[in-house]
């Protein structure tokens, strides 16, 4: 994703054009994010992501993400979110690419990650949001360090 909003909303055109249009027939999930690598033009995934907003579930259905993450080799995870008191879920945080806070929590103050694959049975890990970003920056920079190879599984 570009590092700032771009028009600050999401279009429903083609969700709703595939959900009405196409209905059951044509069944289709969204992939929330792919972190990939941006170095030396490399653009590899690195790992493909399913978001949601942490309501207290104790799971969230990623058979398709799993199925293709095992067919690209590629790490996947889910990943639940609670949004910090008082922002609006809709437009998050008051920063934008003119201004921003260094004190904002940027509108998350808890994450709940699971593999879901390798490991499709792995269990919820608690995390703060400095915590998952030092994760994911641990992916990249292995993935830097082994000179740009895929993710390998792990015994």
């Amino acid at each position: 994703m570009s590092r700032y909003e771009r028009y600050g909303t999401r279009s429903l055109v083609y969700s709703k054009w595939h959900r009405f249009f196409l209905g059951d027939a044509e069944p289709m999930i969204d992939l929330d994010g792919v972190e990939y690598c941006s170095e030396k033009r490399c653009s590899k995934p690195l790992v493909l992501i399913e978001t949601a907003r942490d309501v207290g579930q104790k799971n969230k259905p990623t058979t398709v993400l799993r199925r293709l993450s095992e067919s690209s080799g590629v790490l996947a995870i889910c990943v639940l979110y609670t949004i910090a008191d008082g922002i609006n879920e809709e437009a998050g945080c008051p920063c934008d690419e003119r201004s921003v806070h260094d004190e904002c929590e940027h509108g998350i103050t808890r994450f709940r990650v699971r593999r879901v694959w390798p490991s499709p049975n792995s269990l919820w890990t608690v995390m703060t949001p400095e915590q998952f970003r030092d994760r994911l920056r641990e992916i990249r920079m292995h993935h830097i360090a082994a000179e740009h190879s895929t993710w390998e599984v792990t015994a």
